[in-house]
């Protein structure tokens, strides 16, 4: 929940040049092909080597209001390998890009996936056709969604809290349809604190209790030999 998966597969090496480094996916929620019913809320990749929000061929990933922009894949995959069904919820997400304009979504639905959970009027996901994402009732996303569509300097600070400032990039203007996309609002999150908290009370719970230091080692009494008869 409010975070933020970006250039991930990229490193710099020793003379600041940027080099591949891992298979550079953003939000990998799967596994394996085993159901986690994992969930991201209001989150955006970007400029990722490979895909933006992925599945990951987990069955039952949800995406509630995340931004995917740019990235060197699908900007949004929701697939599976080895189940017959699937059971994804999107709702929220916009899917856009300014470069890479022929790299799809991939979408594998399966069996008793109810396809309104995922092909929502509240989301935009990329057509290549349109070379723009687009929802269920054809509506389209433009540059005018957006303060900013520019990453190629470090948009990316934080404030005197701790909280990201996203500086204009990817913020939502009065253009984009209400209920949809990602919002980096810039202020603490509670529930993030209070989860925190709840986690470091119960890791001091599971502290082992201290115990008394061992009794200090007496020496053992130097073996004698038996005499022998002459």
């Amino acid at each position: 929940q409010n975070c933020i998966a970006y250039k991930n597969g990229y490193d710099l090496d020793e003379n600041g040049k940027e080099i591949n480094a891992g298979n550079g996916n953003g939000f990998k929620m799967g596994g394996d092909s085993l159901p986690g019913n994992h969930k991201l809320y209001n989150s955006f990749a970007f400029d990722n080597k490979a895909k933006g929000l992925d599945s990951n061929s987990g069955p039952n990933i949800e995406f509630y209001n995340c931004t995917s922009f740019n990235n060197g894949g699908s900007n949004v995959a929701l697939y599976t390998n080895d189940r017959p069904d699937t059971a994804y919820v999107v709702d929220g997400v916009v899917s856009f890009r300014t470069k890479a304009m022929d790299v799809s979504e991939n979408f594998k639905l399966k069996g008793t996936q109810d396809q309104s959970k995922v092909y929502g009027v509240n989301n935009y996901f990329y057509d290549t056709a349109a070379q723009t994402g687009a929802n269920s009732e054809g509506k389209k996303v433009d540059a005018s969604w957006f303060v900013n569509t520019d990453s190629t300097t470090d948009v990316l600070t934080r404030n005197a809290d701790g909280t990201i400032n996203m500086n204009g990039f990817l913020q939502l203007t009065d253009a984009a349809a209400a209920g949809s996309g990602a919002v980096m609002g810039g202020t603490p999150n509670a529930d993030y604190s209070a989860r925190l908290a709840a986690l470091q009370a119960l890791d001091a719970e599971k502290a082992p209790e201290p115990t008394e230091a061992p009794a200090e080692p007496t020496t053992a009494p130097e073996a004698t030999v038996a005499p022998t008869e002459a």
